[in-house]
């Protein structure tokens, strides 16, 4: 059990990073100039739907792994 907690525990991280990586040129670009609000909040949400998107499958793959 302590091992499914560790890998679990390093797919975050990985995940974390992934995102990192994909968002921070985004996120420099908006803080570098000039937006609308709407640009903004579009981007903000498409960030959140991503990340949901991700976690759900991060907890799917465990528990096809699980059983």
């Amino acid at each position: 059990m302590d091992e499914k907690i560790y890998q679990i525990a390093e797919q975050i991280v990985q995940l974390h990073q992934k995102a990192y990586e994909a968002y921070l040129p985004l996120v420099e670009d908006v803080c570098n100039r000039i937006v609308s609000e709407d640009e903004l909040s579009h981007l903000y949400q498409e960030m959140w739907e991503d990340e949901d998107s991700c976690s759900t499958e991060l907890f799917d793959e465990e528990e096809d792994k699980m059983f």
